[in-house]
């Protein structure tokens, strides 16, 4: 297991260490961008297909969090066209884990009270199958191999209420690229996944139960990757099961990864609104 041995600022090292002793057999390498100030504030950054946990680095250089960011690795991390996406983990119970265990350990064990996740394409859609687990009982089995019980969930989905959660281009599903795209011999092996367990993003939200939430959901104009064949079906179905307040955004600058202006500059001007409020 790979070790941290970077000096870190008193308040961000109990961050750093939340790769110590995890249950999984690949390196987790959680990345930990501090504050400059002590901040109760932590952000999950969750990263795309052939993507890994220096993804926090680019979200850093958004300039748009309060508090520290963590990054880290899902099991397919740096997955390429090359790899046997027979093992992979996407479109499987499996994919969400290590989500759900830093969800975990920063509200439960460390006791933080607000967290926000911030999720880009398939890391978007991460963040959705991890809602349904924590808001119904479908993964509870699951759940209780991360030692995750009902109070549990309850109090993390407080902490998400809390922050914000943003889906920017959140894969939609893999039927949506294939599509748009065509098939490959890797695309149909990672929808079989998908559909075999009931985990493509639009049909979670179709059936999951109701949240309560602050949610930032951005699609890009065109999105030349997952395209936008789906946006407003997704949209819908986003409205339909968030109780909370949902913010939706579309821009054109960037590409299906990168800054999103529009959808940033909504985010500042909520955070601007929530201080006014204080």
């Amino acid at each position: 297991m790979k070790t941290h041995k970077t000096k870190a600022p008193a308040h961000t090292q109990k961050l750093l260490d939340l790769y110590k002793n995890n249950p999984f057999n690949y390196n987790l390498d959680i990345k930990v961008v501090a504050c400059k100030n002590p901040s109760s504030e932590v952000t999950i950054c969750c990263h795309g297909y052939g993507g890994n946990s220096a993804f926090v680095n680019i979200v850093d250089k958004y300039n748009s969090f309060s508090g520290n960011l963590i990054g880290f690795n899902f099991f397919d991390h740096d997955i390429n066209e090359h790899t046997d996406h027979t093992k992979s983990a996407y479109g499987t119970p499996q994919e969400i884990m290590p989500l759900l265990y830093l969800l975990k350990r920063c509200v439960c064990d460390l006791q933080l009270k607000l967290i926000n996740l911030y999720g880009c394409s398939a890391g978007g859609g991460a963040i959705i199958n991890a809602l349904s687990a924590l808001a119904g009982t479908d993964y509870d089995i699951l759940l209780k191999e991360l030692n995750i019980f009902k109070k549990d969930k309850q109090a993390i989905l407080l902490a998400l209420k809390n922050g914000v959660i943003i889906l920017d281009c959140p894969l939609k599903s893999v039927q949506e690229i294939i599509s748009f795209r065509g098939s490959d011999k890797n695309l149909k092996i990672l929808e079989s996944h998908y559909i075999k367990n009931n985990m493509e993003p639009l049909g979670t939200l179709r059936t999951m139960q109701k949240i309560d939430l602050t949610i930032f959901l951005n699609f890009e104009m065109p999105d030349t990757v997952l395209s936008n064949r789906d946006d407003q079906l997704f949209i819908n179905e986003i409205m339909k099961i968030n109780q909370g307040r949902t913010i939706i955004s579309t821009s054109s600058d960037q590409g299906h990864i990168g800054y999103h202006s529009k959808l940033w500059e909504n985010y500042k001007a909520f955070k601007t609104e929530q201080t006014l409020l204080c």
